[in-house]
């Protein structure tokens, strides 16, 4: 990554944020070890999303199995790093989405560097982080209490991202391309199966 390739670099920000959300995933951490690991998986997801508006979907999947850590633990420590580190790898692109010109697609753009990312990412910390208050008020309901948290907590997101037409409007060519029904991913080798 001495010329950071795009690949490349997209490959180094991924085995960065598997390895903080591993760190993070493992039991028995003290709480300061867990905050060097959110603190990694913070600088891993705001590399990640500055190298690649495809990012998104590694951030999306690591942050998914990472809250299925929490769920399945109870850890609170995990669940609030796990917020901290997606609430600041967001608000740190705040700065550079203000000093860029409109992003190709749209505000939304899941095509360009846009504030799609930011939306995500809060969104990624409020569900973590309500799973975590909640498990921190009532430690007795266990998992079935922090399952219905999230798709609480999970469901509010989607429902507010849905009374914005234009999110909702940008989130279109994301999915089609996602299901390879759209010309791009008919096209691009590296959505084509090897065999």
């Amino acid at each position: 990554v001495g010329n950071p390739d795009h690949h490349a670099a997209v490959a180094m920000f991924g085995a960065w944020l598997l390895l903080a959300c591993l760190g993070l995933a493992q039991g028995g951490a003290s709480a300061r070890r867990v905050r060097l690991w959110g603190f990694a998986l913070a600088i891993a997801q705001l590399g990640l999303l500055l190298t690649w508006h495809g990012g998104l979907l590694y951030v999306a999947l690591a942050n998914a199995l990472l809250l299925g850590v929490g769920i399945l633990t109870g850890r609170t420590t995990v669940l609030f790093a796990q917020a901290g580190a997606a609430a600041s790898s967001g608000l740190l692109l705040v700065p550079l989405l203000l000093v860029s010109p409109e992003p190709l697609g749209g505000t939304f753009s899941s095509i360009s560097f846009s504030w799609l990312p930011v939306v995500a990412t809060l969104a990624i910390a409020g569900v973590s982080g309500a799973v975590g208050l909640a498990e921190r008020w009532a430690p007795a309901g266990g998992i079935r209490q922090r399952m219905t948290w999230a798709a609480g907590a999970g469901l509010l997101a989607l429902a507010g991202a849905a009374l914005s037409p234009e999110l909702r409007e940008a989130l279109a060519p994301a999915l089609g391309f996602l299901a390879q029904t759209d010309q791009v991913g008919m096209i691009t080798g590296e959505q084509n199966p090897l065999f």
